[in-house]
Parts: structure tokens; C-alpha cells; sequence
């Protein structure tokens, strides 16, 4: 049943843009944000947002 209904979805969508183009849109934007976490993995591969220092070592974060 399910591939019936993927054929069926698939057929219907001959006026839109191709997912692949959209896809790489939202690739572009996601790549804009910078991640920073500890070069000695303090806390197990967590990251943030903004440069800083590590809560546990202390060691200025690194960009990732």
C-alpha cells in the first residue's frame, strides 16, 4: 500500500520547484550559524552558539 501512495504523491507534482532546489536553500542558510565547544570535550559534544570559555576547564571554546 505504501508504495502505491508514494507513487501517486510523486506523480502530482509537476508546477513546483524540485525538492533538490529547496533542499539546497535550506543547506545555504544553515551553514550562516557558527558553533563553538571545548577542545578537551568537557562536557561529551556540546556546543554553543557564541565564542566563550568552557563552564568546566575554563579553556576558551574552539569553532567547530
Amino acid at each position: 500500500m505504501f508504495i502505491g501512495t508514494a507513487s501517486f504523491v510523486g506523480c502530482g507534482n509537476s508546477g513546483e520547484k524540485p525538492a533538490q532546489e529547496e533542499a539546497v536553500k535550506t543547506e545555504e542558510v544553515a551553514h550562516d550559524h557558527k558553533h563553538y565547544q571545548c577542545p578537551m570535550d568537557c562536557e561529551e559534544g556540546k556546543v554553543y552558539e557564541a565564542e566563550g570559555s568552557c563552564p568546566v576547564c575554563k579553556m576558551d571554546l574552539k569553532e567547530v
